[in-house]
């Protein structure tokens, strides 16, 4: 018998070997849950475009005209100044704030946008109102045009009383009015959330990620832990005299009929090995073979046949007494 004492089974390169054997297993395994990923994906984007289309939103366009109370227009300087103070934050939260108490700063900037609409024509402003329906944004338009004329005719002209009416000494051409010119003008949108920019792609992916690792691991405890393992990856703290290995089960034959001085311990099913001095563990127990300290036992294993559970078993019952394994196709 061809005996080496360095006899090691490199584990990587055993499962890359099985890895290369049962390759497809591990791509249907990826293509099936990626194709799980992709109805999983299609359908949360799905009823994202269904909740989103319950927020559709509507943007109201109105133009409007700073003029006073005869409907003549202020020099380009005021209205310049009327335009800054329609802007501010006091004025725009104020008002989003009547239709939503909780609406921030930043948020309520997105719902009123104030701007010039023509250089040439400062008088000329362009209001835009992002909402949730149109009459919801024309109510909004309204509340933010008295807001703002309000704000004006105070701060501007000092030309109002405490209850809101204009003082007994204003006089037209001292009022600051606002007006709705022209048509106005909805565009309806659908709003674009985070939930709607879900990628199909991401469930694809994780699916097809998910399916590799889920066939790696079957591979590993079906294909190689259980049955590629050879003794030797699954040999625990024992000092052994010997490793051998045969190419085949008549060999094996040979050499325990030829060492009769040797004691063999097989596994159940190895009937074909006959000899006095080749047994089962249960055989073994039962001839109270492990209480006499002279008998070391040479394992018997079948290379790449379950041998997992027989080697823990054997190296429970059987311990020190250990001598070597045989390994044989």
């Amino acid at each position: 018998m061809e005996v080496s004492k360095d006899y090691k089974s490199n584990a990587i390169i055993k499962f890359l070997v099985v890895l290369k054997k049962f390759w497809y297993i591990v791509v249907v395994s990826a293509i099936c849950t990626g194709l799980i990923g992709f109805f999983v994906g299609n359908k949360k984007v799905k009823e994202a475009n269904l909740v989103n289309k319950k927020s559709n939103y509507v943007i109201l366009k109105a133009d409007v005209i700073i003029t006073d109370g005869n409907f003549q227009n202020f020099n380009q300087t005021f209205n310049n100044t009327c335009l800054y103070f329609m802007k501010t934050n006091s004025l725009i939260k104020g008002t989003a704030s009547a239709f939503d108490e909780n609406v921030t700063e930043a948020e309520a900037e997105k719902i009123i946008n104030v701007k010039n609409l023509d250089s040439n024509l400062s008088n000329i402003i362009r209001i835009d109102i992002k909402y949730s329906s149109k009459e919801k944004a024309k109510q909004l338009l309204d509340e933010y045009l008295k807001n703002v004329e309000d704000y004006l005719n105070r701060t501007l002209k000092n030309n109002k009383n405490e209850d809101g009416t204009f003082k007994e000494d204003s006089t037209l051409e001292n009022q600051i009015l606002l007006k709705q010119i022209g048509d106005i003008n909805y565009e309806e949108f659908t709003d674009v959330s985070k939930e709607t920019t879900i990628s199909v792609l991401k469930y694809i992916v994780v699916g097809s990620v998910l399916g590799l690792i889920v066939s790696l691991c079957v591979l590993y405890f079906l294909k190689f832990h259980f049955i590629i393992h050879s003794p030797i990856d699954v040999v625990k703290n024992f000092d052994l005299e010997f490793l051998g290995k045969f190419e085949n089960e008549e060999k094996l034959i040979e050499y325990t009929n030829k060492n009769k001085n040797c004691y063999f311990c097989k596994r159940k099913g190895e009937n074909s090995i006959k000899n006095f001095n080749c047994c089962t563990i249960e055989e073994i127990i039962y001839n109270s073979f492990i209480g006499d300290e002279k008998i070391m036992f040479v394992i018997i294993i079948q290379e790449d046949v379950d041998t997992y559970h027989f080697i823990e078993k054997v190296q429970l019952l059987l311990k020190n007494k250990i001598r070597g394994f045989i390994i044989y196709k």
